[in-house]
């Protein structure tokens, strides 16, 4: 490994450690990293945002909204910002909610695996987007938009901010786009979404030690390089695996791990998850107040966790 990359390696060495912690359950490990990275970054197309008179990505949250706002005014054929409230999964969270209401200090779930939306923090995070939806910030046409409609509007330059993930800088580059980028905008703190999908060997296969050599030449360097050449940019997850990532990135990487968030493990939490996505678009639609939306996903929570 090049002297250059060696520093950015020791990085993503501390980062994976850190996902690892998170399959730690019950003081044992349960999983393994192999989907690692991709952290949900604000992409900025600097050619609208030099048009309003705005040179540099936003950093806080008012600063994002100041941006909104100036694009708003001096440009009404482009959506200040765009996000996919209509996406078919809860995977949409990760761009539109996620960072939000941890960069407001909040979390859906507390430590203890309880829900944790009965607080100043997430209701902080769910009148933001409330008002920016109804501030013309947060354009009618999101409500009925998927995670694609969004990447495919800020590639055609009809956007001026996204939140989206890392590995869609190619496709940025490919259509022409003058972009920049904020790893995560900051409120109360930092804090933004990043991937840290693991590999499982489940107690009751009958064939476990084939499954974790199975495992083994997965996550291997050779393997995991390739992944990452061909498929998706991310950071590399073995010492002797060369990166692929956007050197646009190592910054990051260095700096901003502890804005990094994966969701926790909590039994019955994708459920939680689906209902507090519907609720918000529900209160998108203006058929629900934003305490509404989060005391109705804290009700159904409660009936699964009990």
């Amino acid at each position: 490994m090049s002297k250059i990359l060696f520093p950015f390696a020791i990085k993503i060495f501390s980062m994976i450690h850190q996902i690892m912690d998170k399959g730690v359950i019950q003081g044992k490990q349960y999983t393994l990293p192999y989907l690692c990275g991709n952290p949900r970054i604000l992409y900025c197309n600097m050619d609208i945002l030099n048009a309003a008179g705005v040179n540099e990505t936003p950093k806080t949250w008012e600063e994002f909204l100041n941006t909104a706002e100036k694009i708003k005014e001096t440009q009404p054929d482009k959506s200040p910002y765009l996000a996919e409230w209509a996406n078919p999964s809860i995977g949409g969270m990760n761009n539109c909610f996620y960072p939000f209401l941890w960069q407001a200090g909040g979390a859906v779930f507390n430590e203890e695996g309880h829900i944790s939306l009965d607080t100043p923090e997430a209701l902080k995070t769910a009148q933001f987007i409330y008002d920016m939806k109804h501030n013309g910030i947060l354009p009618d046409k999101a409500t009925s938009m998927n995670a694609e409609d969004v990447k495919n509007a800020f590639l055609e330059g009809d956007v001026g901010m996204v939140i989206q993930a890392c590995t869609i800088a190619p496709e940025v580059d490919a259509a022409g786009i003058n972009w920049d980028f904020t790893p995560s905008l900051e409120e109360k703190t930092k804090g933004t979404f990043i991937g840290a999908d693991g590999l499982v060997i489940m107690n009751d296969s009958d064939k476990k030690e084939l499954a974790a050599e199975v495992i083994k030449v997965m996550t291997s360097a050779p393997v995991m390089e390739e992944f990452h050449k061909n498929l998706l940019k991310q950071p590399p997850i073995t010492k002797s695996e060369k990166s692929y990532d956007d050197e646009r990135f190592t910054e990051m990487y260095e700096t901003e791990l502890d804005a990094f968030q994966v969701l926790p493990v909590v039994e019955g939490s994708f459920k939680v998850y689906d209902s507090l996505y519907k609720n918000l678009q529900l209160m998108l639609q203006d058929q629900l107040t934003p305490e509404q939306a989060l005391q109705d996903t804290i009700t159904y929570a409660e009936t699964i966790q009990e």
